[in-house]
């Protein structure tokens, strides 16, 4: 992996890479197998399950400041404050609402493998504050013919590149218009310049949790003005890493992403093989160390802007989850170990250990940032933003994977369809639901290349904030990815989230992270120079 001005030049036959990656997720997960993970269990039944017995629908109390108007013949929906009457939508009364439920979700309430709580509104406006709600004006940049970005100003204005939903559902080309959307939704996760998850992956059966692994994922939004070259400049760059169980630690994937049409750089690394390989964008649809989130299901849609064809086909009132009603508040400032770090060829020449027992003092070193923390705690002391229903079967006639501590509230939504255009990536089109409020993305459905049916991705989002005035900030709780047709379920459950808005004081540790020089060997950069 040769770099040059910063670019790999190291240009793998497309087939044989995604051949390599799909042999190494495979010994990864064999490895899987052979672990026996305890199954954890939460201390009290959430708040949101009871009176879970009564699926009726309730009657709904004056509409607050932050509710919509819902789609006609849609019963009515309780306010949050509303103790008195609670609304469970189940297989008893799904067809009420079935003008507010995507397809799959409504499949599965019929079925009874989800029992929802349905609330009529947040108990808070989704605000960013300042300049992000500023940019409810003209839009602060203009679309290249190749989708890229084109700021009308140096230096561009902050917040959202093309403004709010009023300014753009004022655009009529629904191609344009998805475009738009997309970058409105590619800034949003970027308000905190840096977040550090820690993450639950898990795999979950039809019956139960199979196993699952902790890890962590750090993304940066590097601005503008730090970056030595106006040209190639980054547009994010993340490091994903598994932890636990020893089997599969140090399990790292690293991508850079640009501004411009540029293809990502990928780059992983496996503890089977111990080396470092280089990928291709199209692998960002290659499943994860044997489950069924891909690089691009991560918080829901994170895929590169200019490498879909897309148009908005639609808006839609959607019930969408929520992990709390209310605003989360970040904590002050925390000393913290990050569990990631950097693993990989270079850990031979400083004799670091394989499993997390070798661990140094040198890997050890704390850092210092606010945390978002979670709300709930499992049996066995692993703290979690969601609680699933295989922690604690509250709902016995309900899939383990359905999520027993969401609120589901009515938003409007725009619908885009999305469909690749490298042909070697895994799977066809896409249909894209984005919060018009808040411009993140809830639901994506991901057919295949014969265009059946493949999965389902849902993701939960909380808003956080440090401080009245400070600007807020949105964070990933969970995301589910259901598979349509081999009776599998994948999630990422976040844990704790650290916030970084200040990169100039992001720790040097974390930024090493994000360089692939540091997992490279030095016998690995001398076979590249010659």
């Amino acid at each position: 992996m040769r770099l040059k001005n910063g670019r790999s030049t190291t240009q793998p036959m497309r087939r044989s890479c995604s051949y390599s990656v799909r042999r190494v997720c495979s010994e990864l997960l064999v490895l899987l197998l052979a672990v026996a993970q305890p199954v954890y269990a939460e201390d009290a039944a959430p708040e949101s399950t009871a009176g879970i017995e009564s699926a009726d629908v309730a009657q709904a109390t004056s509409e607050g400041e932050n509710s919509i108007p819902l789609p006609k013949g849609v019963p009515p929906i309780p306010a949050p404050d509303d103790s008195g009457a609670k609304l469970f939508v189940s297989s008893q009364n799904v067809s009420l609402f079935h003008e507010i439920l995507i397809a799959p979700l409504a499949a599965w309430l019929k079925e009874s493998k989800l029992i929802i709580r349905v609330v009529r509104e947040l108990n808070f406006a989704w605000t960013y504050l300042p300049p992000w709600d500023g940019s409810a004006g003209d839009a602060a940049y203009s679309l290249r013919s190749d989708r890229s970005l084109l700021p009308k100003e140096n230096p561009p204005k902050p917040g959202f590149p093309f403004g709010n939903a009023q300014v753009l559902d004022k655009e009529n080309d629904p191609e344009v218009k998805a475009y738009k959307i997309l970058w409105n939704t590619a800034f949003a996760k970027s308000i905190s310049q840096a977040l550090l998850y820690d993450l639950d992956l898990s795999w979950v059966g039809s019956q139960s949790l199979l196993r699952y692994s902790t890890g962590g994922l750090f993304r940066y939004y590097p601005p503008a003005a730090e970056q030595q070259s106006a040209e190639n400049q980054f547009m994010e760059q993340e490091v994903f890493q598994l932890l636990d169980p020893p089997v599969v630690f140090g399990f790292s994937s690293l991508s850079w992403r640009y501004l411009s049409a540029d293809e990502d750089q990928m780059w992983i690394y496996s503890p089977v093989t111990g080396k470092v390989r280089t990928l291709l964008s199209s692998n960002r649809s290659d499943n994860l160390v044997g489950s069924i989130v891909t690089s691009d299901d991560v918080f829901v849609w994170s895929g590169k802007v200019q490498a879909f064809n897309a148009k908005v086909v639609g808006e839609r009132v959607l019930l969408a989850p929520f992990p709390s009603l209310r605003m989360y508040d970040v904590s002050q400032s925390e000393s913290f170990t990050p569990g990631i770090r950097v693993i990989g060829e270079k850990e031979s020449e400083t004799e670091a250990s394989a499993g997390p027992e070798g661990e140094t003092a040198e890997t050890k070193k704390e850092v210092s940032a606010p945390v978002v923390r979670a709300p709930y705690q499992t049996r066995t002391g692993t703290p979690s933003m969601v609680l699933w229903n295989h922690q604690s079967r509250r709902l016995p006639q309900a899939a383990p994977w359905a999520p027993v501590s969401v609120f589901f509230v009515p938003r409007n939504f725009w619908i885009l369809e999305l469909s690749p255009r490298d042909p070697f990536y895994s799977s066809g089109r896409m249909i894209l639901a984005v919060d018009k409020e808040s411009m993140l993305p809830f639901y994506k459905v991901v057919y295949d290349r014969d265009g059946s049916l493949l999965k389902t991705v849902i993701g939960s989002w909380g808003l956080a904030r440090e401080s009245e005035l400070t600007p807020r900030f949105p964070f990933a709780a969970f995301v589910l990815v259901v598979h349509a047709k081999e009776n599998s379920v994948s999630s990422l459950t976040s844990q704790h989230v650290a916030v970084f808005p200040d990169t100039s004081k992001l720790p040097p540790e974390l930024l090493a992270m994000l360089d692939i020089q540091n997992y490279i060997s030095t016998e690995e950069k001398s076979k590249e120079k010659k």
